[in-house]
């Protein structure tokens, strides 16, 4: 049976428009984030679905209430944020030239982030939560939703469960943007269906 997914990234904050990694510190949305979402939704980039799961952000739930305003929405807390301790609120810029942080992602064995999550555990959870999705699609009679989440949540997605699967990929994805995914619950595996961005 094939299941489908519309994985799209909260709408920009200042802080995200700013370079900022957020993780568990919270923002509103910009009021050019929410205007191009308003834009993206008139243009129907993003398909109808039955259902809408998100993390517990404000910037998620106001990504939710732009795009699918009509559309009931279930929180799901394991679509949370990366939490980067002491790193939250750094530029991408300001944590890649750090050597503390540098020598961390040299480890084999990545140990929680300057007092945050543990890769592994991050990791674990967003599988945890795509497949809990698809269960309760499956047994709801769901056959399409939308996920509006985190960037590296979706990235952590994309790398599990793509076939074929990629070693690296830098996705770059926007804020707004995503993939349309199918599932196929036989092969446990997921593929591209839609790039929101083209």
């Amino acid at each position: 049976m094939i299941v489908y997914a519309a994985l799209i990234r909260n709408g920009e904050t200042q802080g995200e428009k700013d370079g900022k990694h957020l993780g568990p510190l919270d923002e509103d949305l910009s009021p050019g984030g929410k205007k191009e979402l308003e834009k993206r939704a008139r243009e129907r980039i993003y398909p109808d679905v039955e259902l809408v799961y998100t993390g517990e952000t404000r910037r998620c739930f106001q990504t939710v209430e732009t795009i699918y305003p009509l559309t009931p929405a279930v929180l799901l807390k394991e679509l949370a944020p990366f939490d980067m301790g002491g790193y939250n609120s750094r530029t991408y810029h300001s944590i890649r030239v750090d050597e503390q942080f540098n020598r961390w992602a040299e480890q084999s064995d990545l140990e929680p982030l300057g007092g945050g999550e543990s890769p592994h555990k991050f990791h674990a959870r967003c599988r945890t939560a795509y497949l809990q999705i698809v269960e309760e699609m499956l047994s709801k009679g769901l056959e399409i939703v939308a996920v509006v989440t985190h960037r590296l949540v979706m990235e952590s997605i994309l790398q599990r469960f793509l076939s074929p699967a990629y070693k690296y990929k830098n996705w770059n994805i926007q804020n707004g943007g995503g993939y349309l995914l199918s599932y196929n619950t036989g092969e446990k595996t997921a593929k591209i269906e839609k790039d929101f961005e083209k």
